[in-house]
Parts: C-alpha cells; structure tokens; sequence
C-alpha cells in the first residue's frame, strides 16, 4: 500500500488546509410543480486542497515520488486525514473492531467528561494488565499522537503503541476528576500495522471517554467517529499535472488536490 508522506516535523499538512464533502442531488419535478431531492449516497466523496510550503528537497521529492508512482490520478493511495479521528467507534468500546483482553470487563453507560453518559468503565479482574486496543493500517514510521479522557480513584494507566517489532508506552496517575491523557510517538520500521491501547493494571479500575488517533504529533478537539475513522485507502490525486515552485534552496511550494470515493473506500 501506497501511503501519502507525512512532513519531517510530524504534520500530514499545512494551513491553510480545505476539506469538502462533494455529491449529487437528484431532482424530480412533479406535474404540479411540486420539488423533491434527494442526496445520492452513490456519488459522494471528499476532497482536500493542501497548501503546502516550505518543503524541503526530501518532503517533496516523497510527494513527487508518489505521484509518479500512482501514474498521476491513475492508481490510488491511502490518506490519513489530519482533520479527522483515525479510529473507527471511538464512541463506543464495545464493538469488535476494539480487542480486549479476557480478564478486562467493559461497561458502556458512565457519566462523561460533557455531562453526558457516553463514558466507558473498564475494570480488570484478572492478576496481570490487561489491555483494550485497536489496530490501525498506518505506518509504523508516521507519528501518531493517541489521546483519550481518563477518570479513575487512584492508580495508574499506560497509553501504548505498538507494531509488530517495536513498542512504546507512557504511564500516567488516574485523578478524581476527568483530565485529557496523550501519547505521541514514532515507532520507525516499515511495517503498516500499528496498535493503540489503553492498558489497566491488575485490579484496576478507569473510566474513559473519546479516544482519538491523530497523524500528527499533538492531540486536537475530540471528533467520534462511528463505523469508519479518517482512513482513506483508495484516494487519488485530483490531476494528472503536478506543480512545484521552487522558493529557494531547499524549500518549495505546490497546492495538492486529492479526492476518495466514499463509496468505494
């Protein structure tokens, strides 16, 4: 899989950065003059127009190196969005995209950080940690910043990352009141398979709300995300031309137009 490059300092793009939701309405007209539309889910995507400047000779030649690699608009790539949550049910723990260990019970239904009751009470039973994790398809070498709210009488927690060969983690004292917890890190190598867990020490007891994985080194305001998280892996450029300005030795500018299909993706 194809990936489209993150920059040296950590960022999937600069501001400013556009983002739009694009369909089509189809319109009948009745004998009396009457109008219904309605929206085609069939022919809906997203498009972004990133601005970028400043790029060094690597950062762009990663870009240009992509383009030529995809033939221009011909063959696709996978996007991750910086504006969205990468993710997938980050409102609800429960669902099977999230693996949990088998002595770690999870109740939906706590009051939440907003006043409401969409928190998550994860309580482990067992003698060892136990962890409650989602895998991603990103790449090892992107930074990742992984944040959630976190509530808990006492103990600890540890936020961690992980691909197949390496592993990262940051441990953090649970408070009476709800405070935002955040790990950001760089696991390198080449695989494009990373896991985000929460991980509760034996006998412990948290309650969690709004886990978020950003392409990017700082944690933004909470998006939930149902069914799908900012993943985007049949993505196209928009064109088959490629620009560049070259504003001095080692820095460069170009708007980048890229676009998925939300129906095929």
């Amino acid at each position: 899989m194809l990936y489209f490059p993150q920059l040296l300092t950590g960022a999937m793009a600069q501001y400013p950065l556009k983002r739009k939701r694009v369909g089509r309405v189809a319109l009948n007209v009745s004998p009396g003059g009457e109008e219904v539309k309605l929206w085609d889910p069939e022919d809906e995507r997203l498009e972004w127009e990133l601005h970028l400047s400043g790029l060094t000779d690597a950062e762009w030649g990663a870009i240009e190196g992509l383009f030529h690699a995809c033939e221009g608009s011909l063959q696709a790539f996978c996007f991750l969005d910086p504006t969205s949550n990468l993710l997938a049910w980050s409102g609800d723990l429960s669902r099977t995209v999230w693996r949990r260990d088998a002595q770690l019970a999870v109740s939906s239904g706590s009051p939440d950080p907003f006043g409401g009751n969409q928190a998550t009470r994860l309580v482990n039973t067992g003698q060892t940690e136990q962890t409650l994790s989602q895998a991603l398809d990103v790449p090892a070498g992107f930074h990742h910043c992984f944040s959630i709210y976190v509530r808990g009488a006492g103990g600890r927690v540890r936020l961690r990352q992980w691909s197949s060969s390496r592993s990262t983690a940051t441990e953090f004292e649970l408070r009476n009141s709800w405070r935002r917890i955040s790990h950001s890190a760089t696991l390198g190598g080449s695989e494009t398979r990373v896991h985000f867990g929460v991980v509760v020490p034996a006998g412990g007891s948290v309650d969690v709300y709004g886990p978020q994985v950003e392409p990017h080194r700082g944690a933004s305001d909470y998006k939930e995300t149902r069914e799908r998280g900012g993943i985007y892996p049949n993505t196209r450029f928009a064109s088959d031309e490629l620009r560049v300005r070259s504003e001095g030795v080692d820095s460069h500018a170009s708007v980048i137009r890229i676009a998925t299909s939300l129906k095929q993706s």
